[in-house]
């Protein structure tokens, strides 16, 4: 039928399938000049003003070849210029309805001149065929329309030379892998809330980008189901692999710092990670020393010597995270901790205070069930200060720990208790912080220069503190 209207045979049509069926030169009857002309396309309808004055001309464009996209099995997309007609009295029709019965019951003069305009055919292409409910009905993207109206479209295409163009496979595929991959790094690098809004952002855009850019004005079918399928299947994918990762990561974090800080602290590490690898942080360290150790070991067996230890040690250790603290290392009989990390405390330095009276009322009720052979004495050193603490060591096998003068300082506090004959030693640095509590007894011993240090450091014994211990 298009060929007829142009004016051509078969053998004028050049079909090269998965490609194109091209009409070249199309001409049409021009029923003014009653002669063939070249096909032109309306490109912009007439403009008149309020009193139906001609404004502006109608442009044209002349076409040389129509050329019909098509598949390899010679098929063509058609574009529907609206939903199925209504031939009922004022219903809508996206073309002109007529009943073929109005024309077989009253045939009209042979002249068409003298025809009724609702019947008048010169010039025009007539599609015949049922119209009726359940007859004939195709399912189209506008619902279902009868098959002589789904050839009224695809006419309508080839004359109006309104094709649907495809993007290239390859465009398509990059442009799937260019959202696959933002989503993958927007999903992966914020909150879950945050990606989401961004994945329905994309989804809305797109559509209408897709729809109103580039199908309604294009003629350009971008395909919007399988990116979005996409973007919605790898949103998921990188949620579900974030929740096992951090998950995994949540139980190795707690399986780590579990063995050396107070079960409330990981808890809370839980929902605020820790800075692992080395930074600066204010704390308060805590070295503990059996005093004549090897007099004890030496008049005990090497069982009985590990069953006490681990007697002791555990007392200890217990007393140190109930008080939030976080075990560092056990250095023989000795024990090394701080307060203030992995999690910064405002307190710090009172927590340590308290734990180090507290450890030394239990060591008083442990030696009471021990032997007089058996009982420990030590000595404890606390300074407070600013210290590097992080995970340290080499990559297969590290340490939670702290670094620094003063942890230096308060080693050497712990050990020079033997000189001044004491149990529990404070810097200035400490005391200063715990200072506006006077619960805490406090007395001064002395002015120290410790190795490594020029300016003296005040030192005072942390006698005990006047009210409940209990955190």
């Amino acid at each position: 039928m298009a060929a007829d209207y142009f004016h051509k045979t078969l053998d004028d049509i050049k079909v090269v399938l998965g490609e194109y069926i091209l009409i070249e030169n199309p001409m049409v009857y021009d029923k003014d000049s009653q002669t063939i002309v070249p096909y032109e396309i309306m490109t912009q309808a007439p403009i008149y003003d309020d009193q139906g004055i001609l404004v502006k001309e109608a442009e044209y464009r002349t076409l040389d070849e129509i050329k019909i996209p098509i598949d390899d099995q010679g098929r063509m997309l058609i574009n529907f210029m609206g939903g199925r007609s209504n031939p009922g009295r004022g219903g809508v029709q996206t073309f002109p309805v007529r009943s073929f019965s109005g024309y077989a019951q009253r045939v009209p003069p042979e002249d068409p001149a003298l025809w009724p305009p609702t019947k008048a055919l010169a010039n025009k292409i007539v599609m015949v065929g049922g119209f009726f409910q359940g007859f004939d009905e195709n399912t189209t993207p506008w619902g279902l329309m009868y098959g002589v109206e789904v050839h009224t479209n695809a006419l309508n295409t080839i004359i109006m030379d309104n094709f649907l163009m495809e993007l290239p496979e390859g465009i398509e595929y990059l442009i799937l892998l260019a959202v696959v991959l933002l989503v993958a790094f927007l999903t992966s690098r914020f909150n879950t809330g945050w990606s989401l809004l961004a994945v329905f952002v994309y989804l809305i855009g797109y559509f209408m980008v897709a729809d109103m850019v580039f199908f309604e004005t294009k003629n350009l079918l971008v395909n919007y189901a399988t990116p979005s399928i996409a973007v919605i299947l790898t949103f998921i994918s990188v949620v579900v692999y974030r929740v096992v990762v951090e998950e995994s990561d949540k139980r190795h974090l707690k399986d780590m710092f579990g063995k050396y800080v107070n079960p409330m602290v990981v808890d809370k590490m839980m929902d605020e990670p820790p800075v692992l690898g080395g930074i600066d942080m204010d704390i308060t360290v805590f070295f503990s020393d059996i005093r004549s150790f090897t007099t004890l070991s030496e008049s005990m067996s090497p069982q009985e010597l590990v069953a006490l230890l681990n007697q002791y040690l555990t007392s200890m250790t217990d007393c140190m995270m109930d008080y939030t603290g976080t075990l560092d290392k056990y250095i023989g009989d000795a024990i090394m901790g701080f307060w203030g990390a992995p999690l910064a405390q405002a307190e710090h330095a009172k927590l340590a205070c308290k734990s180090a009276l507290k450890q030394l009322e239990l060591l008083k009720e442990l030696n009471e069930q021990l032997p007089e052979h058996q009982r420990i004495q030590i000595g404890i050193g606390l300074n407070s200060g600013i210290c590097t603490v992080g995970n340290m060591g080499s990559l297969g096998r590290m340490n939670y720990t702290c670094m620094g003068d003063n942890v230096n300082l308060a080693s050497r506090l712990e050990a020079i208790n033997k000189t001044y004959r004491t149990e529990l030693i404070i810097s200035e640095f400490t005391y200063n912080k715990i200072m506006d509590d006077s619960a805490f007894i406090c007395r001064e011993l002395d002015d120290i220069r410790v190795k490594g240090k020029r300016k003296p450091v005040r030192i005072y014994e942390l006698v005990g503190y006047d009210g409940s211990l209990d955190i």
